[in-house]
């Protein structure tokens, strides 16, 4: 995980002009916040309209405050509800000697310590992990791994509650967090949750940085570092080609020992309580996304061999500082609207939706035919600004800049080129001819976009053209 930067240096990354015009209208109607005792009496005390002066400019300029400060708290992975920016907030704007609020809000969320790393827990669906199966219990062979590094852990099912719980505390020890799991709270979930999938099902774990007011108004941020945590595991596996042997593919967990649900409705979350407490607050929480998206969140079709990502190869790193870079620019400019056209907005969010082809581009299908347009939709977002003529000599080309220093090139160009023959087949014709090595295909496609990720943010704020600008065309 980023690293946390001091507080004078989020002050100043909040502070821009409509920061400070907001700051000097709600300082100079601080009056008005000291009739109220909180937000909630701020928010029901208001009559029908017409609403009297000066409440409309308050709305206003308190949701562009409140909305560049969550900005900014996002893009460091800091997923503070808004609820609770709320109330931070508007006891800095109510308090007269409180000079600035913004920075009261952040010494706020400073010293109760809800900025602190705790974890979320979901289940994965059709996930192996292989040469684990019986050997983990005859062998004692570790059936998870752990990349500390990026904050994420992923664990064959346990079938047992006490191993999983086990398990939770071993990575909560790993990725550097002192506070211990509260074992009663989680059982009482357990037992009166439909959470089955807690020991049936393989576990995602990701460290994050969280502290809500209520139980959904953070889950949109959730799923967002679930996307991208997931991810990582597509990408390691489009590298495991040639280096696993199908004979070595015996004991899967995706295949022995396998009990795994779909009945997937909640996931738990453990967060820092207020205070510097030695517990974590642990929260089952219901999920409100459509049924589909949770399904496709939760299907990570690969296997994966622990033998291979023992030792940490570069590439990992290399995807992790990638999918970090996502995470920053896609939480700092695409959740917050602006009236505003913006060039680096639009870029962000493209990145991240591409990923959700590569992802599904590893899907088993009746229509092989499926998996290769989910891969070349994938590469045409990722190397194109918009549509136009010439669009496979346009990526040839352009995968070619960007693979410039990779071994295998050709292979990969290669790949490519019968890819995108192989789309067009299916797209027009209904019917794949031309057959394609999708494993290679892939693996360019993880190269591909470390490298332009690690230039995102080379792309300025103005409309424009950022692909073709990042590759000097």
């Amino acid at each position: 995980m980023k690293k946390l930067p001091s507080l004078s240096l989020l002050r100043k990354q909040i502070d821009n002009k409509d920061v400070r015009q907001a700051l000097t209208f709600l300082l100079a109607n601080r009056a008005f916040f000291a009739t109220f005792a909180d937000v909630e009496e701020l928010i029901f005390s208001m009559p029908d309209p017409p609403l009297p002066p000066p409440w409309p400019g308050v709305e206003h300029h308190f949701s562009a405050l409140k909305g560049r400060v969550a900005s900014v708290l996002y893009s460091y992975g800091i997923f503070v509800g808004s609820s609770v920016l709320d109330d931070l907030l508007f006891a800095g704007l109510r308090e007269v000697k409180v000079h600035d609020p913004i920075m009261f809000a952040l010494e706020g969320i400073r010293d109760t310590g809800i900025h602190r790393p705790g974890m979320i827990v979901y289940p994965l669906h059709s996930f192996g992990l292989i040469g684990v199966g019986f050997l983990e219990h005859y062998f004692k062979v570790r059936g998870d791994i752990t990349i500390a590094e990026a904050g994420i852990s992923v664990r064959a099912q346990t079938n047992s509650q006490d191993a999983s719980t086990a398990f939770l505390e071993r990575t909560a020890d790993q990725f550097g967090i002192r506070e211990r799991l509260p074992r009663d709270l989680l059982t009482h979930y357990i037992r009166s949750r439909s959470l089955n999938w807690f020991t049936h099902n393989p576990l995602l774990v990701v460290k994050i940085r969280s502290f809500s007011g209520s139980y959904s108004e953070t889950q949109a941020l959730f799923l967002i570092k679930l996307k991208l945590a997931s991810s990582v595991l597509f990408m390691m596996k489009s590298f495991e080609e040639g280096l696993v042997k199908s004979g070595d593919r015996f004991g899967s967990s995706a295949r022995v020992n396998n009990f795994q649900t779909l009945d997937i409705k909640h996931y738990l979350l453990f967060e820092q309580r207020p205070g510097r407490r030695r517990e974590l607050r642990a929260r089952c929480i219901p999920m409100n996304a459509s049924r589909a998206e949770l399904a496709e969140l939760s299907a990570a079709t690969v296997e994966l061999d622990p033998r291979v990502w023992r030792h940490r190869m570069p590439i990992v790193l290399q995807m992790i500082a990638a999918l970090g870079e996502i995470e920053r620019g896609y939480l700092r400019y695409c959740l917050v609207r602006s009236k505003k056209k913006d060039a680096r907005a639009e870029f962000y969010r493209k990145l991240f939706e591409c990923l959700s082809y590569f992802r599904r581009s590893f899907r088993p299908a009746a229509n092989p035919g499926e998996r290769v347009v989910n891969l070349a939709v994938a590469f045409e977002m990722l190397l194109t600004d918009r549509w136009g003529s010439g669009v496979a000599e346009r990526l040839h080309k352009r995968l070619r800049t960007v693979l410039t220093d990779v071994r295998g090139i050709r292979r990969f160009l290669r790949s490519l080129d019968d890819l995108w023959v192989c789309r067009c087949e299916v797209v027009h014709r209904g019917l794949a001819k031309t057959s394609v090595d999708l494993a290679i295909a892939q693996r360019a496609f993880v190269h591909a976009f470390i490298w332009v990720a690690m230039r995102a943010r080379g792309v300025p704020r103005i409309e424009g053209e950022p692909v073709r600008m990042l590759l000097a065309e």
